[in-house]
């Protein structure tokens, strides 16, 4: 008895998964970019927040300072964040004496303990059906 395996297809197959690779990181770097922008509080008459919470919102120019960068086929990374020196301050604090109110912490451990493989898994099979769109 003989076994016949066609790979002939197996570079279409390749590259159908990495495309639908890349859409589903960006997928999942934008619901970061989102879940980031939705830990800022609102406040009212710019009052900052309290130390150990998620910055107040006050001019709204971190808020939106937040993006994502999408992946390709080729490098599949996806990134969100801020390039707003300040945000890494509101994140971490400094020794000139601002407390710490992280906002990208949180959200990082929601995705780190199964959130991103999650909505990574829902877009990928998504994409891979759709042809690796």
């Amino acid at each position: 008895m003989t076994v016949h395996v066609d790979f002939s297809k197996m570079e279409v197959f390749k590259a159908r998964a990495q495309n639908a690779a890349a859409a589903a990181l960006t997928t999942t770097a934008i619901a970061v970019q989102g879940d980031m922008r939705r830990n800022m509080t609102k406040t009212t008459g710019r009052r900052p927040s309290a130390p150990g919470q998620p910055p107040a919102v006050q001019t709204g120019r971190l808020r939106n300072s937040v993006v994502h960068q999408p992946a390709t086929a080729s490098t599949l990374v996806a990134r969100a964040g801020t390039n707003l020196a300040y945000g890494k301050f509101l994140e971490f604090g400094t020794s000139r004496g601002i407390a710490p109110r992280p906002w990208v912490g949180p959200v990082r451990l929601q995705y780190a303990t199964g959130k991103a493989q999650k909505v990574f898994g829902i877009h990928f099979k998504k994409a891979l059906k759709a042809g690796g769109a």
